[in-house]
């Protein structure tokens, strides 16, 4: 006998919980409906761009390191300056004289 209401019990919790999660699509449906006549957003355009904005930030932060890494090498390999040298000073060139 108590294996029989065990059993009925949990044969009663299954429908319970079939028949919710039937319910719940229907009302997130006919929601989502509503909300897209009004152009409204639903939960899950919600949830689609904000994973879109996810992946576009890690996107973002990647090219970003890229970019410090390319930009390192280029800081630390430069000579360090020194001081000109000043040329002496070459000897001027007469102006070239126009034919009349």
């Amino acid at each position: 006998m108590r294996r029989m209401l065990e059993g009925l019990l949990a044969d009663t919790v299954a429908a319970g919980t079939r028949l919710e999660v039937q319910v719940r699509r229907r009302v997130e449906r006919q929601t989502a409906w509503v909300l897209h006549v009004y152009n409204l957003p639903t939960a899950g355009d919600m949830r689609r761009v904000l994973g879109q904005l996810s992946a576009l930030d890690a996107r973002v932060r990647d090219l970003t390191e890229r970019l410090e890494e390319a930009e390192r090498p280029a800081r630390t390999t430069r000579p360090a300056a020194t001081p000109k040298r000043r040329a002496a000073p070459a000897a001027k060139a007469k102006p070239k004289r126009r034919a009349a």
